[in-house]
């Protein structure tokens, strides 16, 4: 007797649940792993990293946490705003983690903003607003939560971008049918990688950067099986959310639209077939990341107060002899550190840590480099080497930008690069899984427990 049309119905969706989760999560003992990694172990860092760093982070936290106050009153900060009293306020009264710099005493009554660095200007309005918006809204779930103050609720919400960007990096390797194992073991490298847990733990839109990167490989992962135009639209959109969280959020769409070409150009005889699978996949993701980079340069210019090049934070110095190549390209390989080049915390440049960082650093970078070595390549070698090829672009253009936009001296820091890690650490789960020694598997994840045991005794 066959069960009535409701239950029928019911089934379907519970079947189809039941057979994703048994797609993610091959082994009852991989599921526990995986959901140690993702949703535990950033908890604990987290908490020992605001226990032992309470006060503010130098790399702009006051000023991220001044956008994440207007934006949870409706505002949207203008370049030219002066930061709000509730920003100097935590300020004054926190302290920021840079030895030297002049913070006016804390008073409970009115601050004057001028007084505080940078002349009290808020420099960030230049970022785009979604990182900022998503935080706002899940503060005062944390503060519910756990009764803390607006800094540390606000702090909190770092675990949400942390804990998913981990979850869709090990989803991407499932999508890739890269060993479950391997994936366990990258998942987490990068989960105890000492950039990764600084800017997750401050207020920063460098804490979405890895969800960005992870969610995007995910993606174009589950698109290049089947292109459509539904994949068509659901990238394209990825793109514009990536370009509105943070600017350089977008080299991973450009990585991945040069991954996307090549593996089609690879795999599909016809060049107009090919053509139509990359519009439909890799080419979405690039068309929808410009238009929310260009969508959010133009509204920021028109809403700004001054021109930023005027703020005395921003306010850049000129390169010796004008400006000439040399700077600019010095900072091709600026990127190559994405998650170890850029925590603005001593604590985290511990003696102990350090060499666990240069070897997560080595081991990234030679599995990107691998595919200039074989002459058959893998698709992990052309993942890593469109990734190179990012990071190199990438970097340049950061600088160029800013000596453009803003008169700044041409530099641009690793954490810019943190979307494009997730890229890099699949590909590395990858070149691991091919070597079919299982050896070598156990040999990273023992690096990465022994990166976690070593990241936990210094935070203890």
């Amino acid at each position: 007797m066959s069960p009535p049309a409701s239950e029928a119905q019911a089934s379907v969706p519970r079947s189809r649940l039941t057979r994703g989760l048994r797609w993610a999560f091959p082994t009852p003992i991989v599921a526990v792993a995986v959901a140690a990694i993702c949703f535990l172990v950033p908890a604990v860092l987290l908490v020992q990293w605001v226990r032992h760093d309470p006060k503010l982070s130098p790399i702009d936290e006051p000023v991220h946490l001044d956008y994440v106050i207007r934006v949870s009153h409706g505002q949207i900060p203008r370049i030219g705003n002066f930061v709000t009293p509730q920003a100097a306020e935590i300020t004054a009264c926190t302290g920021v983690d840079l030895k030297g710099l002049p913070i006016p005493p804390c008073h409970m009554g009115k601050l004057n903003v001028r007084d505080f660095p940078g002349g009290g200007y808020q420099y960030e309005a230049q970022q785009p607003p979604l990182y900022y918006g998503v935080t706002a809204l899940l503060r005062p779930v944390a503060a519910a939560a756990f009764g803390t103050n607006y800094l540390t609720s606000t702090r909190a919400t770092g675990y949400v971008w942390w804990a998913l960007g981990l979850l869709f990096l090990w989803l991407a390797g499932r999508a890739l049918d890269v060993d479950p194992w391997a994936m366990v073991g990258v998942t987490l490298l990068l989960a105890c990688a000492r950039d990764v847990i600084y800017y997750s733990s401050i207020v920063s839109n460098d804490a979405a950067s890895l969800l960005v990167g992870s969610g995007l490989l995910f993606a174009i992962a589950l698109a290049l099986r089947r292109p459509s135009l539904r994949s068509a639209i659901i990238l394209g959109l990825l793109g514009v959310a990536a370009a509105l969280i943070k600017a350089s959020d977008a080299f991973a769409p450009f990585a991945l639209a040069i991954f996307a070409a090549w593996t089609l150009l690879r795999e599909v005889p016809d060049r107009r077939l090919a053509l139509r699978r990359w519009v439909q996949t890799g080419g979405a993701l690039l068309a929808g990341s410009i238009v929310g980079l260009v969508a959010w340069q133009l509204i920021r210019g028109h809403i700004a107060l001054v021109d930023p090049s005027v703020l005395p934070v921003v306010a850049g110095y000129p390169l010796r002899g004008g400006a000439r190549l040399g700077p600019f390209l010095e900072n091709l390989t600026s990127f190559f550190d994405p998650v170890t080049g850029s925590a603005g915390s001593s604590l985290l440049h511990d003696s102990l840590q350090v060499p666990f960082a240069e070897l997560l650093r080595t081991l990234l970078l030679v599995a990107a480099f691998l595919g200039l070595f074989v002459r058959r390549r893998a698709w992990f070698h052309r993942l890593g080497l469109s990734t190179l090829v990012a990071m190199m672009v990438g970097a340049v253009a950061i600088a160029v930008g800013f000596w453009v936009t803003l008169g700044e001296n041409p530099v641009a820091q690793s954490r810019y690069g943190i979307s494009l890690a997730p890229l890099l650490a699949v590909g590395l789960a990858a070149a691991v899984d091919a070597t079919e020694d299982k050896r070598i598997t156990a040999m990273l994840g023992g690096l990465s427990a022994v990166s976690l045991a070593v990241m936990l005794a210094i935070l203890a």
